[in-house]
């Protein structure tokens, strides 16, 4: 491993070759020998071959699942440049360690860059949720939350990060959360509203149902959208019908979201306006449809009907 990783280092270091993202395997799973290694050859690099690096990374984590960057990415979380420690909140943003909590809300509370601020607010995200879920200690999610609050009522904080901090905390089960996303909603800021509709799906919560099915039909687009995301997120059987008039959507994101949404909300209904829309043999939308029906369809009795009707399609 050593000599490879030298050689691979020594391919990074040379900016006239083009990067060779195969060769980047051996980053991975690095010890503390290995990573003192990188860090010595990083200062080198170029910000954009360091870009370069990163991206290709983030790539790596999200095709493969046998690659395991993590000690690179948090390293990187300190970096100089700020789209490096974007990208490396990034590449961590499956990593459910406990460990990253306290570095997530330095760089929440403190790091210059608004954008590299929001990204950590919606990776705190995952610990709110894994704390709701009993799966962390209660009091890491409790912390991941209070910084995410703090950071919403900011005065002085960009509107995008008290976006991602509201989106992000919706996961609490705190009855003062369902208080922020309705003053969110109905506060008169639009993309504070378009965010408050996001952070209903997430938050698991049902009593939002009247207002997100209002919302199908908004002429919004950016409230269609997160409206029928968070109908998909909580399984809203009586959106259907509005769904399944969204997949004429004028706006391809709307159709698309429409019908990822009757995927997860599953049942009869939805799997026969899945199906009729499969046959009428739309090429554009025919791969969406096709993975929403699988979401939806578990073999079950009055799944075969539909999936006859499907194959039917396909021939």
């Amino acid at each position: 491993m050593g000599e490879e990783l030298r050689r691979v280092l020594r391919h990074l270091a040379d900016e006239g070759r083009p990067l060779r993202p195969s060769m980047l395997y051996a980053l991975s799973g690095l010890g503390p020998e290995e990573l003192a290694e990188v860090q010595e050859v990083w200062p080198r690099l170029s910000a954009a071959r360091a870009r370069a690096v990163l991206r290709a990374l983030v790539e790596l984590t999200e095709v493969t699942i046998d690659t395991d960057f993590a000690a690179l990415f948090r390293w990187w979380l300190s970096d100089k440049d700020a789209e490096v420690r974007l990208l490396a909140i990034e590449g961590l943003w499956e990593d459910e360690d406990t460990a990253l909590v306290g570095p997530l809300v330095r760089i929440l509370k403190s790091d210059e860059q608004p954008a590299v601020r929001a990204a950590a607010a919606a990776s705190l995200g995952r610990f709110v949720l894994l704390g709701e879920l009993g799966e962390i200690n209660a009091a890491v999610g409790a912390r991941a939350e209070q910084a995410l609050l703090e950071a919403y009522f900011s005065r002085g904080e960009t509107l995008e990060v008290r976006r991602r901090a509201l989106e992000a905390v919706a996961y609490s089960s705190e009855a003062g959360v369902s208080d922020l996303i309705a003053e969110a909603y109905h506060g008169g800021e639009e993309e504070l509203c378009v965010s408050a509709l996001f952070a209903m799906g997430r938050s698991a919560d049902r009593r939002w149902r009247s207002v997100l099915l209002r919302e199908l039909d908004s002429p919004s687009p950016a409230r269609r959208y997160e409206a029928a995301h968070a109908c998909g997120e909580l399984e809203l059987r009586e959106a259907v019908p509005a769904l399944s008039r969204l997949i004429d959507d004028e706006d391809a994101e709307v159709r698309d979201v429409a019908i990822e949404a009757l995927g997860k909300i599953g049942g009869k209904g939805a799997r026969r306006v899945l199906g009729e829309c499969l046959l009428r043999g739309d090429e554009a939308l025919q791969a969406v449809v096709e993975e929403a029906l699988l979401q939806a369809s578990w073999f079950g009795d009055d799944e075969l009907e539909v999936l006859d009707d499907w194959s039917l399609a396909e021939s």
